[in-house]
This record gives structure tokens, sequence and C-alpha cells, in this order.
């Protein structure tokens, strides 16, 4: 048995038709199914109007308005189109100790 590994955004009706085609053609399927991040309520650094922003993955979960070592930057736009650019980081896990 074969396996492909791929990531798909799945196109409405596509998904049945692509599984259907790999298993004929003796691939066999995992499915994993994983949740978007929530997204998140910033605002805008020119006219303070309200935009949403989602984390680029499950790792990346703590904005910043400066840049950092390793953080993933990406753009948003807030109602009124303003450009507003949010470095996303790695939290470290605390250690709480008693």
């Amino acid at each position: 048995m074969k396996f492909l590994l791929a990531n798909v955004e799945v196109v409405k009706g596509l998904l049945p038709r692509v599984v259907e085609s790999l298993l004929n053609e003796g691939y066999g399927l995992r499915v994993v199914v994983e949740g978007m991040a929530e997204a998140k309520k910033f605002s805008c650094k020119e006219c303070g109007a309200p935009f949403d922003a989602y984390p680029p993955d499950d790792a990346h979960t703590t904005a910043l308005l400066e840049k950092e070592e390793g953080a993933v930057e990406r753009k948003y736009s807030c109602t009124y189109g303003h450009e507003n650019v949010l470095y996303w980081i790695k939290v470290k896990p605390r250690l709480v100790t008693a």
C-alpha cells in the first residue's frame, strides 16, 4: 500500500473525487483534521479601527508590534484598508513549581 502525504485545501465537492481517485490507484488514506486557530482582535495603529488576525500556526500564538528573532511576519488590513504588521512568536512554556 502506498501513502501520499500532502496538505490539501478542501474545495467544496473536490475531496470525494480526489479520495476516490487515490484509493483506486492503491493509495491508503489517513485523514488528519486540524482546527483553525481562533482569531484575535487588534486595533489599527493608524486609525484605531478593529481587525481580526489569525496566528500563522499553533506554535506562533503571541503577536508583537516589533520584530524579534524567529518571529513570523504577517500583514493585515483594518476595515479602512490600512496595513498593519504583526510579528508572531512562540511562547516558551513556563515551569511552575509549588
